[in-house]
């Protein structure tokens, strides 16, 4: 009796001290480097204080000035941004060529999508993970932090979607296949959207794509055929860009 019962505890899925070898095998590997999150917040931490010291006596513009300054505390808010500055800018190098461990690719491997609204930690959305729904899901808000909008890993179904992207003090990127048409409307304040076609940019446009993607997708070396095809008179696929920009920016990258 006691050695059928040895034998049938490892086959318990909660018996202390037994892990399915398929589910050791199968656990996910994070590559995330928590250091560089601590970064972003340590740049997002001051560009608030840059723009206090601004309203204080400090070097620059902003659209609210203390009148009460005096000399020597212009001169020291200055001095302090000066060295942010320098700060911030390093910080913004490392987080652009932070390493990453290289994957081998078989097919789009995605986390799953955050919230609605990002806090400082970021979020991601992926067509691979979520499929259509992924534009029937409302709006997006990114609040002090960065959101990566994923629609390059995964055939995007003929028709037309609309894409609402609500952005303060923050940075939103959408990436898109060739054959998307899009329109790009909204407001925007102290910010801006940009637009990099891989049609005038060439095609180091798709090595952007995978590094700023590394976190959300694996991609191959090469872009499928489907993500450089041409645009289908016949099977369009349009999407329509409504964004809203506070202090902020939005910046869409087309194979």
């Amino acid at each position: 009796m006691s050695s059928q019962v040895k034998q049938a505890l490892p086959q318990l899925p909660g018996a202390a001290g037994t892990v399915p070898s398929e589910q050791a095998a199968a656990a996910p590997q994070s590559t995330r480097l928590l250091f560089i999150d601590n970064l972003r917040i340590l740049l997002i931490c001051l560009v608030v204080v840059q723009h206090l010291a601004v309203t204080y006596g400090a070097t620059g513009f902003w659209y609210y000035r203390d009148p009460a300054q005096d000399i020597f505390t212009s001169t020291y808010l200055t001095i302090q941004n000066g060295v942010g500055a320098a700060l911030a800018n390093c910080t913004v190098e490392v987080i652009r060529t932070a390493p990453r461990e290289p994957a081998a690719w078989s097919a789009p491997t995605h986390r799953a999508n955050t919230p609605l609204l990002s806090g400082i930690g970021g979020q991601a959305y992926s067509i691979s993970h979520s499929g259509m729904q992924l534009f029937e899901q409302g709006r997006i808000n990114t609040l002090m932090s960065s959101t990566m909008i994923d629609l390059v890993s995964a055939p995007i179904e003929p028709g037309e979607y609309r894409l609402e992207v609500s952005v303060t003090m923050g940075g939103v990127e959408i990436f898109l296949p060739r054959y998307v048409q899009f329109t790009l409307e909204g407001s925007a304040l102290a910010g801006g959207r940009n637009v990099h076609d891989g049609s005038y940019e060439g095609p180091h446009i798709w090595e952007t794509t995978r590094q700023k993607l590394r976190y959300v997708v694996n991609l191959p070396e090469q872009p499928p055929d489907f993500a450089i095809a041409p645009a289908n008179p016949e099977r369009p696929v349009r999407i329509h860009f409504v964004t809203h920009i506070t202090m902020g920016g939005v910046d869409i990258y087309r194979l």
